[in-house]
This record gives C-alpha cells, structure tokens and sequence, in this order.
C-alpha cells in the first residue's frame, strides 16, 4: 500500500539525487563550479537528500574539508508552519490568493468524478560554509545558485523543461499527480563561527493531483 504524498517525496528524491548528484546538467557544472582553498576545482552539490529531518551534525556532511556540507530534507506540508497555510487541500478558485499560483481552476473542482487536490511539500536546504574556506560573496553566490537550482528541478517535466520533475504518479488508493508547482522560495544567512557561513532556506512546492 502507498499514498501519493508518499510517492512524490520518494520520486522528487530520486530526481534530485539525479539531477544534483549523479547526472549533473552542464548549466549545473558551470554555475556551481567553485575554487577551493587549495586552488583545486570543485562542483557544489548536496551532500545529502533525504525524506524527513536529518538527525546529526550536519556541519562535517561533505567528503572533503574543501567541500561545504550541504542537505536537502523533504517534508510532506511545513513543520515549521502547522497552521493552514500550507496544508494538504482541496483545490479551489481561491487557492491563487493564499498560494500565490496562478493557476485557473473555474469550475473544475471534478472532472470525470475526480476530486482534486493540492499535494504539498517544503523542501528544505542548509549549506555550511565551515572549513571551506569560501568567503562571504562566494558563500552567498554559491547558497544563492543552489536555491535557483532547486526551483528549477521541483517544476513539472515538459518539453521545454527538461530538467524538470516527471511527477505523474499513481498511489493504491487510485490518486493520480497531474503537475507540480513552485509556490514560492527563500535563502538567508544565519549565523556561524567567525569567517565561516551557514545559508538555510528551501522551496514550497505543490502537486495539483485528482482522486477518484
């Protein structure tokens, strides 16, 4: 048995594991390309993409010391928001103004006897900048890039999205994901020892799904 919020968490996983890890875009090598301080190159990638919050020291994450630590947990909803503001709903007209999607619904709240939902997720993302040796400009290019790239890859596969995510999945109980969007994003400086950085931020996405 499976539900589709777990699917998706699992699928989009594996997609940026992908497209962040294993099979990195040319537009990634080249954004993300950074000079460590040993005058070695290197690519900034995750060193970590998990479901759920991750538990250890997340500063020591990265296989060399020239190389930021950096994490993705995805979460179903917003743990740090267990209001209603971004909660599993039905979909609605109305759902442009507190989303900030702009997507038409009108009159489609049931199509073919399908009720549908909106399936959403925050994805979450810390960088440590600690004995990297980055200073502040480059820590906040590289902090800042990584956020463009994961609003890219949690955007729907088309055509002309290429690296999107391929979000079409069927659970057991017959809920089928159409399309997932970005709803909105952030990436700030916190805190951290002297000379050193730590970003936080992340992406809220939501997957417009139909139920039976």
């Amino acid at each position: 048995m499976s539900d589709i919020g777990y699917e998706l968490m699992d699928s989009l996983k594996d997609h940026l594991t992908d497209k962040m890890i294993t099979n990195k875009p040319a537009a990634y090598l080249t954004a993300l390309t950074f000079t460590g301080s040993n005058d070695e190159e290197y690519v900034f990638e995750p060193s970590l993409i998990q479901i759920g919050r991750y538990q250890d020291d997340p500063t020591d994450l990265a296989d060399s010391v020239y190389q930021p630590s950096c994490y993705i947990a995805i979460h179903p909803n917003d743990p740090s928001d267990m209001g209603d503001g971004w909660k599993h709903t039905v979909a609605s007209p109305m759902d442009g103004s507190t989303t900030n999607i702009g997507v038409t619904l009108g009159g489609i709240r049931e199509i073919g006897g399908s009720e549908l939902w909106w399936r959403r997720f925050y994805v979450q993302m810390e960088m440590f900048f600690i004995d990297s040796n980055q200073d502040q400009d480059e820590a906040s290019r590289l902090a800042n890039m990584m956020r463009a790239m994961l609003e890219q890859y949690c955007g729907s596969y088309n055509p002309s999205h290429l690296h999107g995510w391929d979000c079409v999945i069927e659970d057991t109980f017959g809920e089928t994901a159409l399309q997932s969007y970005v709803a909105k994003s952030h990436m700030f400086e916190t805190g951290g020892p002297d000379d050193d950085y730590i970003w936080k931020g992340g992406v809220w996405i939501q997957v417009m799904c139909a139920r039976d």
